[in-house]
């Protein structure tokens, strides 16, 4: 994932290159690992009923997991202030049964 003011992208490798803006898809009961930058300052990554933080640093990747074991959307915001925009730097998890 890729933070960028003032918003989140989300890559799908190996699914024909596919991303999506603000709401990243993941499957239930499966842990998902992530890849985490930014393009442009610092950023914070946090959906609370996934977990913690996990900071997007501009040259940098680092690495995190979340896991939703109930299907359902859970709503996460950045934690970072990262300009006068950063309180629409909100994001979305869909966690769908595998099979979708």
């Amino acid at each position: 994932m890729n933070g960028q003011q003032f918003l989140w992208r989300y890559s799908y490798p190996g699914f024909n290159d596919g991303y999506s803006y603000q709401t990243l898809v993941i499957p239930v009961g499966v842990t998902t690992l992530l890849d985490v930058t930014s393009s442009d300052v610092e950023h914070g990554w946090w959906v609370p009923q996934l977990g913690g933080t996990i900071d997007a640093l501009p040259g940098y990747i680092n690495k995190g997991w979340i896991r939703a074991d109930k299907p359902g959307t859970y709503e996460g915001a950045s934690t970072v202030i990262s300009g006068t925009n950063y309180a629409s730097m909100t994001t979305r998890v869909v966690a769908l049964p595998p099979a979708k």
